[in-house]
């Protein structure tokens, strides 16, 4: 088997016109193989022969399809294709049954088979910057993922069956045209990241509030106006990014976030911060530059692990003396 692997090894050197790198087992056959850079818009189908390989990676090429003999690889564990000319996926990577992570940036992929719902050890779906539109009923098979990325697409709604991967701990959805989430998402009791930024959410998604895991939320550059006062009972956040949005003002409720270590409230258009900000004792950094703030409450100082406080870009005259007398703060503005 071993002078197999070697074999196989010649043929795709042959037709890729580069020598791939490789890593062996410790029995000698090949778990490992990275084709990059290569001279050929075709993966050959011979690769589906390498029965002991675990991890594949096919970046950086001008690869524009996998051949059905990539469903071969019953022992496959990470499949990596990004930067590539793929606008589909062959119905035969749903056999891939042992795989954990499929990475897939920066190709023109626009939609994904049905059959990537029989990945049933899926544990990482990484789909950013291509041009995917909508996300197969199917996807709500994978119960294992703990990990889906699907930022820089053009996603404009999520579906609800994404609320079926309880097991969910990181859901990136950046940079699409998402103006609305399923109260499905509510079912994600064990999400811990959620990154909803560069998106066209008008209106707070109210379905969040049912998070109660949730660690980071990014809602920033949206259209937001306002936020809910029950974003203070999501107890566990310790980063909240609301910048680049409408906001007028925010909740004192935000105060009984004793969690949270990073604040961001960048350009928006406040104009006032409420004092129970004070009460957030666990802040380390807090961003209010670009808005129309006058004054800040002197209870700030009280923001006893507070390192730095950005207040450039305001209609602020004086600071209140409590704030600028603060110990090894790193004041901006």
């Amino acid at each position: 088997m071993e002078n197999q692997d070697q074999a196989i090894l010649a043929v795709l050197a042959q037709k890729l016109g580069r020598v791939p790198q490789v890593e062996y087992n410790t029995e000698g056959f090949i778990r490992a193989l990275y084709l990059m850079q290569c001279f050929s818009s075709q993966v050959p189908p011979e690769i589906g022969q390498l029965q002991h390989l675990q991890l594949l990676y096919l970046g950086e090429n001008q690869f524009r399809s996998l051949p059905p003999e990539i469903g071969q690889l019953q022992a496959l564990q990470s499949l990596d294709i990004r930067a590539n000319q793929f606008q589909d996926l062959p119905a035969a990577i749903g056999q891939l049954r042992q795989l954990k992570q499929l990475t897939i940036w920066e190709t023109p992929l626009r939609s994904l088979p049905a059959e990537i719902g029989q990945l049933a050890a899926l544990e990482g779906l990484d789909l950013a910057d291509n041009h995917i539109r909508r996300l197969p009923a199917e996807i709500g098979q994978l119960r294992n993922l703990r990990i889906l990325r699907i930022a820089s697409n053009d996603l404009e709604e999520v579906p609800a069956v994404i609320g079926r991967l309880t097991n969910l701990q990181r859901l990136l959805l950046g940079h699409n045209r998402i103006a609305r989430l399923a109260e499905a998402i509510g079912r994600l009791k064990n999400l811990e990241d959620l990154y909803l930024g560069g998106n066209e959410l008008q209106d707070f998604p109210t379905v969040l509030l049912q998070l109660r895991h949730l660690q980071q939320l990014h809602l920033n550059n949206n259209e937001l106006r306002e936020v809910p006062p029950e974003l203070g009972q999501l107890s566990q956040l310790t980063w909240l990014d609301l910048s680049n949005n409408e906001l007028r003002k925010i909740p004192a409720e935000l105060g009984k976030l004793e969690k949270l270590k990073h604040l961001n409230l960048a350009n928006n258009r406040l104009q006032e911060v409420p004092a129970e900000l004070g009460q957030l004792q666990s802040l380390e950094i807090l961003n209010l530059a670009n808005n129309r703030l006058r004054e800040l409450p002197a209870s700030l100082a009280q923001l006893s692990h507070l390192w730095e406080l950005d207040v450039s870009n305001n209609l602020l005259r004086v600071l209140p003396p409590e704030v600028e007398q603060m110990e090894d703060l790193k004041l901006i503005g």
